[in-house]
């Protein structure tokens, strides 16, 4: 089955827009150590994971929505429902603090330093965002954006 969850690193300059609905269930865990590393797109990464950790009742089913919405995975038969259970499943495991360094790692090693340092002011400001509604609202969209990226990257390399 294909995987939801997916590294989310570098996002699009998409304003943020504000909400004043009601905040979801938080599922709170203590931030991941950045264990003393002084690269501040390294501990932006982690503040972001963190913040979709914090987010999850709204993060993963507007994951999943983006994702069908793009066809990431082709033509998809389960229900969206399914989807979210098995993209839940694996948002416990990828949204452990260990999982949460490995990510931020591996994308910042995989990425173009330039797309990343013009985005990073982005996911800060989503970061900024009052609630967990105003932080999906600007953050799925900059996901898009880092998908095409990566997508247009690994065309380069074929």
């Amino acid at each position: 089955m294909h995987r939801f969850v997916t590294v989310v690193v570098a996002l699009a300059a998409t304003a943020c827009a504000s909400s004043q609905k009601s905040e979801p269930t938080v599922k709170s865990q203590p931030a991941p150590e950045v264990r003393g590393e002084s690269d501040s797109n390294h501990a932006t990464c982690v503040a972001m994971f963190v913040r979709q950790r914090e987010c999850t009742d709204l993060y993963i089913p507007a994951l999943v929505d983006l994702s069908i919405s793009v066809k990431r995975y082709g033509d998809i038969e389960d229900t969206r429902e399914e989807l979210i259970a098995q993209a839940l499943k694996e948002w416990e495991v990828d949204s452990t603090d260990t999982a949460i360094e490995g990510t931020c790692r591996t994308a910042l090693d995989i990425s173009d330093s330039n797309f990343i340092e013009q985005q990073v002011p982005v996911i800060e400001a989503c970061l900024a965002a009052s609630d967990c509604q105003a932080f999906i609202d600007c953050i799925i969209p900059a996901t898009r954006v880092w998908w095409e990226h990566r997508a247009q990257d690994k065309q380069q390399q074929k």
